[in-house]
């Protein structure tokens, strides 16, 4: 079966079946190179969630490049054209500053011909910048450069845009030194301490520290999560407004018992996702058996719902990976994701669930490192969707053991279902180029004849319904 083509069966007096899938295939789309004394011609760990424009991918490496300090790269969404656009510049002096900062831990929101993003360091005032610069590489500028204490300190998540405006987070600095959340305007004015995280007493406090994850927003709204703090020292997500009023937790993790409880413990650089009327997040630790969680939750806080405990590990390995890490990415009522660790190899997975729980596959496991290099990466942070492809990094591996980038192709899922005497199928309206085909037979000489025009159901998806009274008939996504 052609990796493209998903298949279901439909015979006579209902019997019917669902071929397995077959594993996936991943595309190493740049291998970043081996360090040498601390340098490298492209940089080395991204951390980063890729931003699209066009047929173009941008991210940013947390080290290496040819000032050691990490770099802003473009590259073609098949892999062609990768490209520096800016190497952050030697740290000088007593105080090793510079001008432009250093270690970007976040990836670079894409407006127009303009790209956005923080550095987690150094700086003119050691503790980091936000700057813009053009698509293009050009016309690099510091919109803000972080001054502790107040200020913010050593930025890890990324931004989001709204408007004229950005927002982040800084996961030390504020008024009490646990974080903060800010914002600034597109060409530097305006910056604004949002929130300051409270004051910590043990491990606990009233509204969570350190958030390390980018920030989703909704209208008004901003939702974010907390690594750590809370009243139980677990982490926290929480809601406030763009102006830095009503903040809210809408959810405060609770206390690990032998390393499990019921919601998950520390969202690493995993943030939440909005869709629709909910917000979806992973939690790195805890669940039923202590290797993290999936959830949702409405935008209110309420109905928060474990997804998906991810399983018992043994000897590191397991059957869909431990740890997630980084945003879930939403499209219609699918979730895609990545497990840091565990999986086949102990070296993290690619996965797919659906948005009730149901229908949790693993697409892809990473394979085993030897000498710190491997065929794709080790992965620990999110993936992207684009025309049924997803793209990411691997922070880690490849051939060089500076990280990569790849592709994963995702079939879009076709259900089958029974309704009375008529066979309904079900597909994603997301499935870009792909014909719902059928034939009577899966001889060599059948014939596919395409089905035209699906309707939309209530849940946004395709749908046809044919009558089960003609006979065996299959059915097959194709483009």
């Amino acid at each position: 079966m052609n990796f493209r083509n998903l298949l279901v069966v439909l015979a006579l007096m209902a019997r019917w079946s669902t071929p397995s899938c077959p594993a996936q295939t991943l595309t190493l789309l740049h291998s970043f190179a081996p360090v040498t004394s601390g340098t490298n011609a492209d940089g080395t760990f991204p951390y980063c969630a890729l931003a699209q424009s066009g047929n173009v991918l941008f991210g940013t490496t947390f080290g290496a490049g040819a000032n050691s300090n990490g770099t802003v790269f473009a590259v073609n969404m098949d892999g062609t054209g990768f490209t520096n656009l800016h190497v952050f510049s030697v740290r000088m002096g007593p105080f090793h500053t510079n001008s432009d900062g250093a270690t970007p831990g976040s990836g670079v929101v894409v407006s127009g011909n303009v790209l956005y993003g923080t550095t987690g360091a150094s700086g003119p005032s050691l503790h980091g910048t936000v700057y813009a610069m053009n698509t293009d590489g050009s016309s690099f500028t510091n919109l803000h450069v972080f001054g502790g204490n107040n200020d913010g300190n050593s930025t890890i998540g990324g931004l989001v845009l709204s408007g004229s405006r950005l927002y982040g987070n800084a996961q030390s600095g504020g008024t009490n030194g646990y974080g903060m959340i800010f914002g600034v305007n597109t060409d530097g004015s305006g910056y604004a301490n949002l929130h300051s995280f409270a004051n910590v007493l043990g491990v606990t406090n009233s509204d969570g520290i350190q958030p390390l994850a980018t920030l989703a927003i909704a209208g008004a709204n901003l939702f974010g999560t907390c690594s750590g703090g809370g009243v139980f020292g677990s982490g926290t997500v929480f809601r406030m407004n763009t102006d830095g009023s009503s903040f809210t937790n809408l959810h405060v993790f609770s206390a690990l018992v032998s390393n499990t409880n019921i919601d998950g413990k520390f969202p690493y650089l995993g943030g939440v996702t909005v869709n629709g009327t909910n917000l979806f997040g992973a939690a790195r630790l805890g669940g039923a058996n202590g290797n993290g969680v999936l959830f949702r939750m409405n935008l209110d806080g309420s109905g928060f719902t474990n997804l998906h405990s991810f399983t018992a590990a043994s000897g590191f390995t397991n059957a869909d990976g431990v740890y997630p890490s980084g945003n879930l990415y939403s499209s219609g009522n699918t979730l895609y994701g990545t497990a840091s660790g565990g999986g086949a190899t102990t070296n993290g997975t690619v996965f797919v669930v659906n948005t009730d729980g149901s229908g949790f596959k693993v697409l892809y496991n990473f394979s085993h490192v030897f000498n710190l290099t491997n065929a794709d990466g080790t992965v620990r942070v999110s993936v992207i969707l684009s025309s049924n492809t997803l793209y990411g990094v691997a922070h880690t591996g490849g051939s060089g053991g500076s990280g990569a980038l790849f592709s994963l192709f995702v079939p879009p899922p076709l259900s089958l279902n029974f309704s009375g005497g008529n066979a309904v199928l079900v597909w994603p309206t997301n499935a870009d180029g792909f014909t719902l085909q059928s034939a009577s037979n899966l001889s060599a000489s059948s014939v596919w004849t395409p089905i035209p025009s699906p309707s939309i159901n209530t849940n946004g998806q395709y749908v046809i319904t044919n009558s089960t009274s003609g006979g065996q008939m299959f059915y097959r996504l194709t483009r």
